[in-house]
This record gives structure tokens, sequence and C-alpha cells, in this order.
């Protein structure tokens, strides 16, 4: 994400602020908060674009014990 200067954010910090995009991943519960966070780095590409790493997300890894699948993530 842009930001002015170099920030990380942690997940549950992200979700609890109802102004953000990031509050409706609240329903996803504390597990999963606990593994995100953001990063805001005053790059300019960031102003147009928001990069996502999902790190076992994706393919259904549950040895990283996210309980979530791709559909879920998804909203399916």
């Amino acid at each position: 994400m842009y930001g002015d200067q170099d920030k990380t954010t942690p997940g549950n910090a992200l979700a609890s602020q109802p102004d953000t995009p990031f509050h409706s991943l609240k329903k996803f519960g504390t597990n999963f908060l606990d593994r995100l966070e953001s990063t805001q780095l005053p790059s300019p590409i960031l102003k147009r674009v928001t990069l996502i790493d999902t790190p076992g997300v994706l393919n259904g890894d549950t040895s990283l014990g996210f309980g979530l699948g791709l559909r879920l993530g998804l909203g399916a």
C-alpha cells in the first residue's frame, strides 16, 4: 500500500479500522488476522496498485492453520 513513510500495521489493527477495505476481514477470525499485516511504502506505483501475498491460502495449505480455502477467501 502507498504511504508517506515506511510503516507496517498488524492485521488486527487493519481490521479494526472501519474506514479501510480491510474491515471486512474480521469475519475470518483471529487466527487469520494474527498472520496478516500491511506494509506501506512511499512508492508512486502503490498509489494505483495494491499487492497481496497469500502464502498457503490459495493452494489450501492447512498446515499454516488459516482454515480457509480459496472459495471462502473469495467470498464464494
